[in-house]
């Protein structure tokens, strides 16, 4: 264990961290003792201990007044970390906190806020400092149960979302610094994902403040910021259907977020993608402009008669180059691409609606019932009916 350098790491974060051995006895790693929860609370203590045993040597929780704790278990035995807040709390809501753990002050000390990603690097660091096996974010509780709740809602309501392709230019009202911002779309346009997502959490503590609502001003900012990064990766060769897709997608689940560590997820996780999708556009080989824009057009009117030649005549090329190119680059003619994106649409209506067959067949343009589900079982492997019965949401069901 690496005293000195966790006695450091007090120091700059102003954070406690506590060393409780097996023989019970305390170690503060900090000098002023007299407000430390983790000092004076035996209830405290042993409420994280319980959970580093139930959590394979590490814990991360929240209290009832919104204070994060964390602990690690270690050869000497367990360290405990905290309070830390991602919040300014106010001096009655921190004089309500001591009062609970059994510590009357008048005047209470004032917890600095910082922000998740900077609590789980605090917990990286000591557990390196510990000497302890490395650990992944993930293997963090609260992260991973974060990552795993959000995630799971993500892939569930991602196949009922529809592109509303509306820009809204929120540039102006983006408060950091020029030179990071853009340091962060050249990560984007560059398909730089770990770069993407460092960039944004150093430029959390810098941002100017967009509401006197903690909550609101947190919104904003992860709107904002997804909003600008599908701008970069429309530059970087992402296709503007797919870049206002995704970020239409997350703007409007951070619409409905209720939580700080919700909002936080969705607009790393929505960086995360945007800037995956371009790197593996531009890993591929290079498609031709026209095969994008034929794309981007099917895209936008499958619900609609597509004809070769109408569709050659608003790209302005040869309906024979267009189809010969299009089959060369993507390994599928233009009609079977009409169907592939159909049949998408179709499942989601499948899935997430109450729709007969019959009128989601006509919704994506199939001319017939029967038509529709020859074409679905191609791609599916079964027909449109038993795609429904095996996938359909309980509370379509219900």
């Amino acid at each position: 264990m690496k005293e000195y350098m966790i006695e450091t790491v007090c120091n700059i974060t102003h954070v406690d961290i506590v060393l409780e051995t097996h023989e019970n006895t305390l170690k503060p790693f900090f000098i002023d003792t007299e407000q430390s929860p983790l000092v004076h609370s035996d209830a405290l203590r042993s409420v994280i201990r319980m959970n580093i045993e139930t959590n394979d040597g590490i814990c991360f929780l929240i209290d009832p007044d919104e204070f994060y704790y964390a602990g690690l278990q270690c050869s000497e035995g367990y360290v405990y970390i905290g309070p830390m807040s991602d919040k300014k709390h106010t001096t009655v809501q921190c004089r309500k906190m001591l009062k609970r753990v059994g510590i009357d002050a008048k005047e209470p000390r004032q917890f600095h806020d910082m922000t998740l990603p900077e609590m789980r690097d605090i917990i990286l660091l000591i557990n390196t400092l510990l000497d302890n096996p490395d650990i992944e974010k993930t293997d963090i509780p609260l992260f991973k149960e974060i990552e795993i709740e959000y995630k799971a809602q993500e892939d569930a309501e991602k196949l009922q979302f529809r592109v509303h392709e509306e820009e809204a230019d929120e540039a102006n009202a983006y408060r950091h610094g020029y030179k990071e911002e853009q340091e962060l779309m050249l990560a984007v346009k560059e398909g730089r994902t770990k770069d993407a997502i460092r960039l944004c959490e150093s430029m959390d503590r810098d941002e100017g403040r967009l509401s006197n609502n903690d909550f609101n001003h947190r919104r904003y900012i992860a709107i904002i910021g997804i909003s600008l990064c599908s701008r970069a990766a429309i530059e970087g060769g992402l296709s503007p259907s797919m870049a206002y897709k995704l970020s239409g997608y997350y703007i409007q689940k951070c619409d409905n977020a209720t939580s700080n560590s919700h909002l936080l997820y969705l607009r790393n996780h929505a960086i995360e993608d945007i800037t995956s999708q371009v790197h593996n556009v531009q890993k591929q080989t290079h498609g031709s402009n026209y095969v994008a824009q034929c794309k981007n057009y099917i895209q936008k009117h499958y619900r609609e008669k597509i004809s070769l030649d109408e569709m050659s005549e608003a790209l302005l090329i040869s309906p024979s180059h267009l189809s010969r190119t299009f089959k060369k680059e993507t390994g599928i003619n233009i009609q079977d691409y009409i169907n592939q994106v159909r049949i998408e649409r179709a499942q989601q209506l499948l899935c997430f609606s109450s729709y007969t067959l019959a009128e989601i067949a006509e919704y994506v343009h199939f001319p017939s019932q029967s038509y529709f589900g020859k074409v679905f079982k191609q791609f599916k492997g079964m027909s449109p009916k038993q795609f429904r019965d095996r996938f359909k949401t309980d509370e379509i069901n219900t």
